[in-house]
């Protein structure tokens, strides 16, 4: 009997040290802070200050060390993540309602309702305006400052997706709770909402992408189709049997086929195309000067954006979440499948080793850059200020804000230069996109 007691008790023991092993060790932060409440969305920068909700009842104005400066409660529950304008942060509820908040104190400078709940979180736009869906077929351009109307447009089916590119918007639309659902795309101005073209035939359920001055969408039959915005002219075209998922950066495009495994690496220039494998389903990408890092479930690769081939790889443990940031991407991973904790790391591009590491037992929201720091924020409060070595500002080829152009100067070609298996170029049929499809006249819904 007293040898089985001892036998339990060295196995109990062994189990804690391997524990205790196990648990990753995270990078000493230059400062860390603790908000009393779970942060539930991604924080956005309100001024010289950052904007989260704590929980479901308020919104808090924190300063660059964690700091709360001001707190508002919030009158509902808020349905969406914060949107940040150039001077207020905008709250939409789950009662229709719209309120800004603005100033250190977060005072209320305006509020609006709608028809109905939009599921389409609101967008910004140029201008200090922000776009609006007031019910499943309308959309509003809103005034920053006032919350007044700009302009409204009204589709003729409920709106899928949208995409803010830098003089255009584009609008996905069509019945997604039908046997057969067909979806359409049409652009309109972002000056005045006037519609610019439409494109003749139907498209994928898949938000369209902005890379340049182009619009990337995905038509029904699985093509990959680049217009450019205003116009609506036809620069890039490549069939595909099968698509899982479209990313764009700079003069890079990336399509992920339908297994949600295979990559192939194309080029708005025409420059030669490559293939490569992941181990597990895609989660993110994120193009770096020559570089482009691609997350899965299993790990990270980086790949020579002309070329694919592997640079570097790394298998940190099964990855939760994956966000593309400054020069690499942060990741949310755990390192072993007895680990209560995850691990949050960010990883550059050029190195493949981890910056600096957070370790929680939560999920953890996109971090924020603040010159040589980084703002990490955890769900269940905590706040780290962590230090980024070379931290001094954006980084080259990075995304650009919403409503602003991508970077890059390379110019869209008509299609690529040669095949690559599954994913064969085809050239655009000649002529462009019908003309302007004239507005209804209609009201909006914008009470």
């Amino acid at each position: 009997m007293k040898k089985a007691a001892v036998g339990a008790f060295l196995v109990l023991v062994a189990l804690v040290l391997i524990q205790v092993w196990l648990t990753p060790q995270g990078t000493t932060p230059a400062w860390r802070a603790l908000f009393d409440r779970e942060i539930l969305t991604a924080p956005c920068r309100l001024g010289d200050h950052v904007a989260v909700l704590g929980d479901r009842r308020e919104i808090a104005l924190l300063d660059r060390q964690g700091q709360v400066v001001a707190r508002q409660a919030l009158p509902r529950q808020p349905r969406h993540p914060l949107v940040a304008l150039p001077a207020v942060v905008v709250v939409a509820d789950r009662e229709a309602g719209l309120r800004a908040y603005g100033g250190e104190t977060l005072a209320l400078r305006w509020e609006r309702a709608t028809l109905q709940t939009a599921p389409i979180p609101p967008e910004v736009l140029p201008g200090n305006r922000l776009l609006v869906r007031t019910d499943p077929r309308n959309l509003i351009a809103v005034e920053g400052g006032s919350g007044d109307p700009a302009w409204d447009i009204q589709l003729p089916s409920p709106v899928q997706h949208t995409a803010v590119g830098r003089t255009a918007l584009a609008c996905t639309y069509g019945h997604d709770d039908v046997p057969n659902p067909t979806f359409r795309l049409q652009a309109f101005d972002l000056e005045d909402g006037d519609p610019l073209w439409t494109f003749p035939g139907p498209v994928a359920a898949f938000p369209p992408l902005i890379a340049q001055d182009l619009f990337l969408f995905v038509t029904a039959q699985g093509t990959v189709v680049g217009a450019e915005q205003d116009t609506g002219d036809l620069r890039l075209r490549i069939d595909s049997p099968g698509l899982h998922h479209l990313f764009a950066e700079g003069d890079t495009l990336g399509i992920v086929a339908s297994d949600g495994r295979q990559v192939v690496g194309a080029s708005l220039s025409g420059r030669k195309p490559w293939t490569t494998r992941l181990g597990a389903s895609f989660l993110a990408a994120k193009v770096v000067g020559d570089l482009v890092m691609l997350a899965d479930r299993s790990g990270l690769q980086c790949l020579d954006v002309s070329t694919g081939e592997v640079v570097w790889r790394r298998t940190p443990g099964p990855i939760l979440a994956a966000y593309p940031h400054r020069q690499g991407m942060a990741i949310l991973y755990k390192s072993s499948f007895l680990d209560k904790h995850g691990s949050f790391a960010y990883l550059p591009a050029a190195t493949g080793e981890a910056a600096w590491i957070c370790v929680e037992n939560a999920m953890f929201h996109p971090p924020l850059p603040e010159g040589k720091l980084d703002l990490v924020f955890c769900r269940n409060g905590a706040i780290y200020g962590m230090p980024v070595p070379g931290g001094d500002g954006p980084p080259p080829g990075t995304l650009s804000t919403p409503g602003q152009p991508a970077t890059g100067t390379a110019t869209p070609a008509f299609g690529l230069p040669q095949p690559v298996s599954g994913f064969p170029p085809r050239p655009p049929a000649p002529g462009s996109f019908p003309g302007p499809i004239p507005g209804p006249d209609t009201p909006s819904g914008w009470e």
